[in-house]
């Protein structure tokens, strides 16, 4: 499975039979990096997001919502295809990184639960007297 644009580069490659060299494999990683392919998130995920970004509004984050940012993080892995550990020394560098990246998320799914919160009925009705 392509992760980014530097595995499909390689897979082409590769069907010319060029050999990929060191410099290659460096430019493949870079591009994945670079230009990543998303994976499609779940509605329980693009909801998960709207509620976070409702609140989010950058660092300090709340205590009580701790849980949710590492929530992120693991959404984030996911989406992005992100195999290898986060570097622990980049703290907050590394979390405002993923946060902006899950805001283009949510932002490119925004108006679908939008319009599907506007859709939906109510759930129940009280009787008429």
């Amino acid at each position: 499975m392509s992760t980014g644009l530097g595995d499909t580069i390689k897979q082409i490659t590769e069907f010319f039979n060029i050999e990929q060299c060191e410099g290659c494999k460096e430019r493949q990683t870079a591009l994945n990096r670079l230009f990543p392919y998303v994976v499609k998130p779940t509605s329980d995920e693009i909801v998960f997001l709207y509620e976070v970004f409702s609140w989010y509004k950058g660092l300090p984050i709340p205590a009580e919502k701790a849980e949710d940012i590492k929530k992120c993080e693991a959404l984030f892995r996911k989406l992005y295809n992100i195999k290898e550990e986060a570097c622990t020394n980049c703290g907050a560098t590394y979390q405002n990184n993923y946060m902006k990246k899950l805001e283009r998320v949510y932002l490119n799914y925004k108006d679908l639960i939008e319009k599907e919160m506007q859709t939906e009925k109510p759930k129940g009705r009280k009787a008429k007297k």
